[in-house]
C-alpha cells in the first residue's frame, strides 16, 4: 500500500470518528454512555490524525512528537471505554471527580515519561525512520504502560461478559455489541504489537475504531438506548397525563415522562434535577409506595395534602421468565377522590335523614315518645316469645278541664311533663308510648302482676308529685297532676294484644270510677 493511501486511510478514519463524535455528544442527554463514547471517538480522532501525520513525512522531530502525541490520545479512549462499560452495566452511574482524576493518573505519567524520552531512554530506546513508518524499538516503561492497557480493557471485557450473562436476550443483543467493538481493536493492536512485520510496519489500530465507533452508537442510539424502552422517548409517552416511571432489573429509574418528572420534582425537591438514573429506593422512599417495588400492584394513596394519586405497578418479564422492568403509572384522581368523599358524605346525610324520618314515624312529635303504631308491634312481638307481659294504660285525670281552664299550651306541658316521669323509671327493654289523646302505655316484658302493679304504683307517685309551672293573671304558679292506670298481665288476662289492651282499659275506667289517682288490676 503507497504512502498517499495509508495517509488518506487514517485521515478519512480521522474524519469519521470526529463526525461518530460529534453524533454522540448531540445524543449525551439520551444515555451517560454518550458522553463516554464521545470522548472516546475523539481520542481515536486525534491517534488516527496523528498516525496519518506522520505517515506523511515529517522531520525526525516531528514525528517523535507525533509519537508521543498518540499516547495520551490512547490513555484517554481507555478510560472513557471504562466509563462507557460502567454506565453500560448501571445507567444511574455518573462520572464523578475522583474517578476522572484517578483515571488520568496513568495517562499524565505516560505522556510525561513519553515526552522526556531522550532524557532517560525507558520508553522508546530508538526512534528511527526506516521506510513508510519509524521504527520503534520499546522500553520497559512501554511494555507497563502496554500491561495497564490490557489490564483494563479485559477488566471491561469481563465485566461486560459477566452483564452479558445476567441479562435477558433485548440487554444481551446491545451488551453483545459493545464487546464485539471492543475486541475489534484489542485484538487488531495484539497481532500489531507481536507481529508487526504483518502490516510492514503500520499500526492500523486506530482505523479499526471506525467499526468500534460504528457499533458502539448503534448499540446505545438504535438498540433501545441500552435500557428497556422499547422506542426512544416516544412523543405518545411524553404527552400522556398519566406519570410512566420505567424501572430496571436493577432497581434503576431507566425512564420517565414529562409528567412523572414534574410530579417527582414536586414532591421531592431534594432530589436532582435529572431523576432517570436514581434509585428507585431513593424516589420511592414513602413507606406506603414500597410495595409498588415488590410485586403487581394498586394503591391510591395521598402524596401530598389534597394531591391523590391512584398508583399501579406491572412487572414485564423476558421470554425466559426474567425480570425485563416494572412500569409504575400514577394518575392523578384528587377530583375523583374529593367527588367520592362528598357522594359518601351525602349519601351518610341521606341515611341519616332516612333513620330520622324512620323514628320520627314510630315517635311522638309532642312528647318525643314512642307512638301507638310502634307500641302494638312490640307489644305483637314480645306476646310471641310466650313470656309473661305486664301492660299499664294510664290516663291524666281532669285533662279536659285543665284545657278548658288554662288552654292547650298548659295542656301540651302537662303531657310533657308526665311523659317525663315515665321514662324516669323506666328500665332496658321497657317500652313507654302515647297511646293516643292523654293515654300513655307502658309495656313491661317479663314482669308479672306484682312487679306491673308495684311499677304501676311507682309512676302514679311520680306523677302525683309532679308540678306544672302555669301563669294565672300575672302570677306563676303550679298545677298538680295525677293519673289513673289500669294493668293487665299475659297471659292471665289475655292471650292476645288486643285482649291484653281491653283488659287494661276496662281496669283503667275502673280505676277513674273508683276515684281516680289510683291503680286498678283487671285480675282483682
Amino acid at each position: 500500500m503507497t504512502t498517499g493511501v495509508v495517509v488518506a486511510v487514517f485521515l478519512a478514519a480521522a474524519l469519521i470518528c470526529v463526525g461518530t463524535a460529534f453524533g454522540s455528544w448531540r445524543r449525551r442527554d439520551v444515555t451517560p454512555a454518550a458522553t463516554a463514547l464521545a470522548v472516546l471517538l475523539s481520542g481515536a480522532a486525534t491517534w488516527a490524525a496523528s498516525a496519518g501525520v506522520l505517515h506523511a513525512g515529517m522531520p525526525p522531530v516531528l514525528e517523535q512528537a507525533l509519537v508521543v502525541l498518540a499516547y495520551p490520545a490512547k490513555h484517554v479512549m481507555i478510560a472513557a471505554t471504562v466509563m462507557l462499560s460502567w454506565a453500560v452495566v448501571d445507567p444511574a452511574w455518573r462520572p464523578r471527580r475522583r474517578t476522572v482524576v484517578g483515571l488520568s493518573i496513568v495517562p499524565v505519567l505516560v505522556t510525561l515519561v513519553a515526552a522526556t524520552n531522550p532524557l532517560h531512554g525507558q520508553f522508546f530506546r530508538a526512534i528511527a525512520p526506516t521506510g513508510v513508518y519509524p521504527e520503534v524499538e520499546f522500553g520497559p516503561a512501554f511494555w507497563a504502560h502496554t500491561a495497564y492497557s490490557y489490564a483494563l480493557l479485559g477488566y471491561i471485557l469481563v465485566r461486560l461478559g459477566r452483564e452479558w450473562w445476567r441479562a435477558s436476550s433485548i440487554f444481551r443483543k446491545q451488551i453483545g455489541s459493545i464487546i464485539l467493538a471492543t475486541l475489534l481493536p484489542t485484538g487488531l493492536n495484539a497481532v500489531t504489537l507481536s507481529q508487526r512485520v504483518i502490516f510492514h510496519g503500520v499500526d492500523y489500530t486506530p482505523v479499526f475504531f471506525v467499526f468500534t465507533g460504528a457499533l458502539m452508537a448503534r448499540a446505545l442510539f438504535r438498540q433501545g438506548l441500552l435500557q428497556v424502552v422499547p422506542v426512544a422517548r416516544s412523543q405518545v409517552v411524553d404527552t400522556l397525563e398519566d406519570a410512566v416511571l420505567v424501572i430496571d432489573h436493577s432497581g434503576r429509574l431507566v425512564d420517565a415522562n414529562t409528567a412523572a418528572r414534574s410530579l417527582v420534582r414536586g414532591l421531592r425537591k431534594d432530589l436532582p434535577e435529572e431523576i432517570v438514573g436514581l434509585s428507585a429506593d431513593e424516589i420511592f422512599h414513602h413507606e406506603a409506595v414500597r410495595p409498588l417495588l415488590e410485586d403487581n400492584c394498586q394503591r391510591t394513596l395521598e402524596l401530598a395534602r389534597g394531591l391523590h394519586m391512584d398508583l399501579r405497578s406491572r412487572v414485564h418479564l423476558d421470554d425466559r421468565g426474567h425480570l425485563l422492568a416494572r412500569v409504575v403509572t400514577a394518575r392523578d384522581v384528587s377530583d375523583l377522590v374529593l367527588a367520592d368523599r362528598r357522594l359518601r358524605e351525602q349519601l351518610s346525610t341521606i341515611q341519616d335523614l332516612q333513620e330520622r324520618l324512620q323514628e320520627d314515624a314510630i315517635r311522638d312529635p309532642l312528647t318525643g315518645l314512642h307512638n301507638r303504631r310502634h307500641l302494638m308491634a312490640v307489644l305483637d312481638a314480645v306476646l310471641a316469645t310466650g313470656d309473661q307481659v305486664g301492660l299499664v294504660i294510664l290516663d291524666v285525670d281532669h285533662f279536659k278541664s285543665v284545657n278548658d281552664t288554662h288552654g292547650h299550651q298548659t295542656g301540651d306541658d302537662v303531657l310533657v311533663a308526665v311523659a317525663h316521669s315515665l321514662l324516669e323509671g323506666t328500665r332496658e327493654g321497657d317500652t313507654v308510648a302515647r297511646y293516643g289523646g292523654e293515654e300513655f302505655v307502658v309495656l313491661l316484658p317479663g314482669a308479672g302482676v306484682e312487679a306491673t302493679m308495684r311499677r304501676a304504683e311507682q309512676i302514679r307517685a311520680r306523677c302525683q308529685a309532679t308540678k306544672v309551672p302555669i301563669i294565672v293573671g300575672e302570677d306563676p304558679r303550679t298545677l298538680s297532676v295525677t293519673i289513673s292506670a289500669g294493668v293487665a298481665v299475659h297471659p292471665a288476662d289475655g292471650a292476645d294484644a288486643r285482649a291484653l289492651v281491653a283488659a287494661a282499659d276496662a281496669a283503667l275506667y275502673a280505676a277513674k270510677a273508683g276515684g281516680r289517682n289510683r291503680v286498678v288490676c283487671a285480675t282483682s
